[in-house]
């Protein structure tokens, strides 16, 4: 992770889209380099599976 926040700008946003459920133990990886990460659940029609779906957005702030 810290070669990931090196990449950013202070200011800088990390997004990563996931399909599946927040993960806790990702969150706290993130947290080992960002200061507040949060994990967003995005639900949308799922026309491949004729449901409802969701998946994750996990985003970062550099400080």
């Amino acid at each position: 992770m810290q070669n990931l926040a090196a990449h950013l700008h202070p200011g800088g946003f990390f997004a990563l889209w996931s399909v599946n459920p927040p993960h806790e133990a990702f969150l706290e990886n993130l947290r080992s380099v960002f200061s507040h990460p949060k994990a967003h659940i995005a639900p949308f029609s799922n026309p491949l599976l004729g449901k409802p779906s969701a998946s994750t957005v996990y985003v970062s702030v550099r400080d």
